[in-house]
């Protein structure tokens, strides 16, 4: 099958590679220009644009940061998607970008006889790499049963949500929920060791309670307890997935206390210059403040 992948990322090179490596006719494309020739270096085929991966394509993916990056690849630009894909192809949008975005890249691509799916990822880009991550699906149930096959290549659980704009409303409510309990733990930790428990002791002790989660026993011990910073979900992306997901609790009727605070969070995060760095750096944050770093004990030998 022929698949163009718009947007090499840090989540999207994974995924297209393992796309092309389970034996699809895959063309890639991103705007910065080192990954795309680190792309070709790999052995995988570049296109010029967003138009020029689209043509001939049976699936286009576009995984791009916001809805002005989408917009501009696959309808806007001067080389956009919309200028060169086919009737009958397959559109599927990776991006986590608001529902209302979604339900507009269906509206105009279904007119053109195309059919469209948002697909959203969840984990890591580790799990990007290995093939275990988690997609969220929002389109039409016999769209879903042809884009399967496709999503399988670098996922373990791939669950369909309903119409379009579904994916995107899931994979919000889920970084929502996520980004709030790396805030939070962030602060509990380090008042604990600022108290003078280990983090050894409070992570035994809390993985037997109901305050266990997966950002502390799966997530952060390889990032934050580790002392790895390095990016995989940058904070400047989790303060703009946290801006739209509190546009989505506003438009549902909800007051966002608690997101308002995990926005915060994150905007400190990023004014001390940690924009670019790992979700986990909001432990920095907190850490500067108390004046302790919240590590395993064999980090400090």
């Amino acid at each position: 099958m022929k698949i163009a992948f718009i947007g090499l990322g840090h989540m999207g090179y994974p995924i297209a590679t393992r796309i092309a490596r389970a034996g699809h006719d895959l063309v890639g494309f991103d705007a910065h220009e080192p990954t795309l020739e680190k792309f070709v270096a790999d052995g995988c085929t570049a296109a010029t644009s967003p138009a020029d991966a689209a043509a001939n394509a049976d699936i286009v993916i576009t995984m791009v940061p916001d809805r002005p990056e989408v917009l501009e690849a696959a309808i806007t630009g001067a080389e956009a998607v919309s200028q060169n894909i086919r009737s009958g192809t397959i559109y599927i949008d990776m991006s986590t970008v608001d529902p209302a975005t979604s339900r507009e890249l269906n509206a105009h691509f279904s007119a053109k006889g195309i059919r469209v799916a948002d697909a959203p990822v969840g984990r890591s880009v580790e799990d990007a790499w290995k093939g275990t991550s988690a997609v969220m699906v929002g389109c039409a149930p016999d769209l879903f049963d042809d884009i399967e096959p496709i999503l399988a290549t670098f996922a373990e659980r791939i669950t369909y949500c309903g119409p379009n704009g579904a994916g995107a409303v899931m994979k919000l409510v889920n970084n929502y929920i996520s980004q709030g309990t790396v805030a939070l733990i962030a602060e509990a930790l380090t008042a604990g060791i600022g108290q003078g428990l280990s983090l050894e002791l409070m992570l035994d002790v809390l993985g037997s309670t109901n305050a266990a989660n997966a950002n502390m026993s799966r997530a952060m011990p390889t990032k934050a307890f580790a002392g790895d910073f390095s990016a995989g979900f940058k904070v400047k992306l989790a303060q703009k997935d946290q801006r739209l997901a509190l546009q989505m609790m506003i438009e549902a009727g909800v007051t966002p206390t608690i997101g308002r605070a995990t926005q915060a969070a994150l905007t400190a995060a990023v004014e001390k210059g940690f924009g670019e760095d790992d979700l986990a750096a909001l432990f920095k944050v907190i850490e500067e403040q108390v004046g302790v770093n919240v590590r395993y004990a064999k980090i400090h030998q």
